[in-house]
This record gives C-alpha cells, sequence and structure tokens, in this order.
C-alpha cells in the first residue's frame, strides 16, 4: 500500500521526482522508531533536568500546549499588520488600542503581550516539521 502523500505536493514549487512513495509498512516502522526515540532518548534527558518525572503522556500534553502557543503566534502575526516585533525583548508590540482590540476577538492570547516568544523558530520547527517554509537549507 502507498502513501498518497505524493499528490498534496503539486502546486507547492515541488517536484514529484524527490518525493519518494511510503509503504504503510515504511510508515508504521518510522513511527515507532520516533516514539522510540521519545521514550529512550527524549524522556530520559528531559527527567534528568526536571524536577518531577516527566511520561509520555506529559510529553504528548506538552506538544500540544506547543502547538496552542504556536497557533495563537501565527494567528496574531497572519492577521494583523498593525502588530511589530521587538528583537531585543523577542516580544510582540502595538499601540494599548491595538492589543486591546485584538484581545476583546481573542482573550486567550494575553500572554503574547506580556510574555518574551524568544522561541518562537523552535516551536516553528517542532510544531511544523523541517520541512516548514524558510527551513529547505537545512536539508
Amino acid at each position: 500500500m502507498k502513501d498518497s502523500q505524493q499528490g498534496k505536493d503539486k502546486g507547492k514549487g515541488k517536484s514529484s521526482d524527490n518525493y519518494e512513495l511510503w509503504t504503510k509498512e515504511e510508515s508504521d516502522f518510522l513511527l515507532e522508531l520516533l516514539v522510540d526515540g521519545i521514550k529512550k532518548r527524549v524522556l530520559p534527558r528531559l527527567n534528568e533536568k526536571t524536577v518531577s518525572p516527566k511520561t509520555y503522556n506529559n510529553y504528548v500534553s506538552r506538544m500540544r500546549w506547543y502547538k496552542k502557543q504556536f497557533d495563537k503566534m501565527t494567528t496574531l502575526m497572519r492577521n494583523n499588520s498593525r502588530f511589530g516585533w521587538d528583537p531585543i525583548t523577542k516580544k510582540f508590540t502595538a499601540s494599548d488600542e491595538v492589543w486591546e482590540n485584538y484581545l476583546k476577538s481573542h482573550p486567550s492570547h494575553k500572554n503574547l503581550q506580556i510574555e518574551s516568544v524568544a522561541n518562537y523558530d523552535d516551536l516553528k520547527i517542532v510544531v511544523e516539521g523541517p520541512t516548514a517554509p524558510g527551513m529547505a537549507h537545512l536539508h
């Protein structure tokens, strides 16, 4: 059984010649390797640095949290040209009026007004993967 992912790349500037079809078995094995890597490498290293031990379920929960944070940042940047970016403080900037209007429709995004988001680029890699726009230079 072949993966139908190939057709999804059409029109995105990618050559279908560069895409390798995946069998179900190959996809399943990759998933198994990724989970194994998380359980045997990521979690033990994480637990060396944490106060309370983290489980795989804790990891999955935090990955969902990362996605939510990234989605908030992406929503703000995509829909609001009146926001700026301060590269020193790593914070979004705008007038009080702009923030007030934005937070009326996005109240859960309050943290973007007050917290640094220095890890935006890392979140992008984790959430979108290494094939995210701008990541091509890593291949």
